[in-house]
């Protein structure tokens, strides 16, 4: 094992660690209240500049005032509904399964995490000796043309292939 292998098992047994103690509920929860947040923020920072400008003369920080606002405010009303929704899921008696399902999505979070670290390293063309005697990245590697074929091509000239991978 070398630094990549360990890396990989840290950012895979932290990632789980978390997941399971938050709950599939609360992590569910946090990212759609991030995505909701951000679509929200860019979607309407400029209506509320509009209601800085009595405060706010400048208007790139009115901009940047309002879509922090909005973005922070959506991430408490989800974090306001995430603890809501786990005191009903605790209630229920429901916890072990939040806890579980937790586990296996921050499994499933950590597996991303290294993938996408494996096409920076690849992109950057840092895939060198130390990431070539690592145990995991060869399992990455090899799985990461089966992984990008389902992620649908924005262009008809791109291929599925991951950066630094060879072609058959």
């Amino acid at each position: 094992m070398n630094w990549f292998d360990v890396t990989a098992l840290a950012v895979l047994a932290v990632s789980a660690g978390f997941a399971f103690f938050k709950g599939f509920i609360r992590e569910i929860a946090s990212l759609a209240g991030l995505i909701l947040a951000s679509i929200l923020a860019f979607r309407f920072y400029r209506n509320g500049a509009e209601l800085l400008l009595p405060w706010i003369k400048t208007s790139n920080l009115r901009n940047i005032s309002s879509f922090f606002i909005i973005f922070l405010t959506v991430i408490l009303l989800s974090a306001i509904i995430s603890y809501l929704l786990k005191r009903v899921f605790d209630s229920a008696g429901l916890s072990f399964y939040d806890r579980f399902l937790g586990l296996l999505f921050g499994i499933l979070r950590g597996v991303v995490i290294v993938y996408v670290f494996v096409i920076v390293l690849q992109g950057f063309g840092m895939a060198g000796k130390t990431l070539n005697e690592s145990r995991s990245y060869h399992i990455v590697s090899r799985t990461m043309g089966t992984i990008l074929s389902f992620v649908p091509s924005t262009d008809k000239g791109t291929s599925s292939q991951a950066p630094g991978e060879k072609k058959s």
